[in-house]
């Protein structure tokens, strides 16, 4: 079995726990059930003392039964590694376990797989509200093994057991899946390939097809013709987009590896003055990278740009007005495009990179409000 396998498996045992009313009879699956939120997953890894930042025996634990399941599995060191998360880390709550893998660029909006650790938003996309585990796909639907739920239809938080569910890969409350890194535990026979880095576009007549596996493994999505992938691995003929495989052989590669951050951020041109004009490297403390697709590239777009906007300028996770903004640039800022952006609604976004305040943020702002460098 491989360790997406092997992990589903876990959590189809799981199904038709219930929570106990009291902290007591934890590991019988339905006595002395009620809404205490007590359960053995949170017992199990509180006795381990370095899954979470505290004791969670008796609070909300949808995200704690994910965990759970990766350490009955693969044994706690391997789960955090598998799942992105430090020791003792804020992974019991939902957005934290969902940043945790945005952070390693493992978070994914499309294309699930078994294994994936699935995450939903509350009523609105403001609030991450729930999670579970990816158990298949098929005909259109995604069939998840959710902890601390009910077998009633949509997203039930707080539900109170473990159940098998199922959504629409539409389905507007799915905020997206975090992928572990298989090779950790599945090796060479996984089939994980050479690794590499570089970005392509897409050359077909029609559209291409991204698939879990080379050759024959089940249609994920599709690529319109003119698109910009990132090509992470290949194998036998096939890269891998972080989405899934396509065929090489309709891939024309545009650029050798990721684009480089700017050494450094440069003094906004309103606080240029005796003393400002040398810019010094500011060390970079983190780095936060957006989970969005930049589908097209133009060379002609390359360059330095100056955030022209005089209220400043929003860096965001997508290429869109409604996403979440990743940071806030002052009117005069300058940033580094490298002919990658996303289109939304005839509006280019371009996909820059700048270092601001000790921090490399990689994100979308939009092109209307950069003015691009001459010379």
């Amino acid at each position: 079995m491989t360790g997406s396998e092997k992990v589903v498996a876990t959590a189809e045992a799981e199904v038709g726990y219930l929570e106990k009313r009291t902290n007591a009879m934890l590991d019988d699956k339905t006595a002395n059930a009620g809404a205490g939120n007590f359960n053995k997953y949170a017992r199990d890894l509180d006795a381990i003392g370095t899954i979470f930042n505290g004791r969670k025996n008796g609070y909300d634990w949808c995200a704690v039964f994910v965990t759970w399941c990766y350490v009955h599995t693969f044994g706690a060191e391997m789960a955090q590694k598998l799942l992105c998360q430090p020791r003792k880390s804020m992974a019991a709550g939902v957005r934290f376990a969902a940043n945790y893998f945005k952070q390693k660029g493992q978070f994914h909006t499309v294309g699930p797989q078994p294994g994936d650790q699935i995450f939903y938003y509350g009523s609105d996309t403001s609030i991450w509200q729930h999670t579970g585990l990816v158990e298949k796909v098929a005909n259109g639907r995604v069939y998840t093994i959710e902890g601390n739920t009910s077998k009633a239809s949509g997203v039930i938080p707080n539900g109170g057991g473990v159940a098998q569910k199922n959504y629409p890969l539409s389905y507007g409350r799915i905020a997206g899946y975090g992928r572990p890194d298989w090779s950790l535990v599945d090796g060479a026979t996984a089939g994980t390939g050479t690794a590499v880095l570089y970005h392509a576009k897409v050359e077909i007549a029609g559209e291409l097809n991204c698939r879990t596996s080379p050759v024959d493994g089940s249609v994920v999505k599709q690529y319109p013709s003119g698109s910009v992938v990132t090509i992470s691995r290949e194998k036998d003929g096939w890269g891998y987009t972080g989405e899934g495989w396509v065929s090489l052989e309709f891939l024309q590669k545009i650029m050798d590896q990721l684009p480089k951050p700017a050494p450094a951020p440069v003094v906004p041109d309103a606080q240029k003055g005796a003393g400002h004009d040398t810019v010094q490297p500011v060390p970079i403390e983190a780095e936060r990278v957006a989970t969005g697709h930049a589908s097209f590239f133009e060379k002609d777009l390359a360059g330095e740009y100056t955030v022209i906007a005089a209220d400043g300028l929003h860096v965001r996770n997508e290429g869109n007005i409604e996403s979440e903004s990743m940071v806030y640039l002052p009117v005069g800022t300058r940033v580094q495009c490298y002919g990658f952006y996303a289109l939304t609604n005839g509006v280019k976004w371009l996909y820059i990179q700048v270092t601001y305040e000790g921090v490399k943020y990689t994100g979308f702002s939009s092109s209307e409000f950069l003015r691009k460098q001459q010379g």
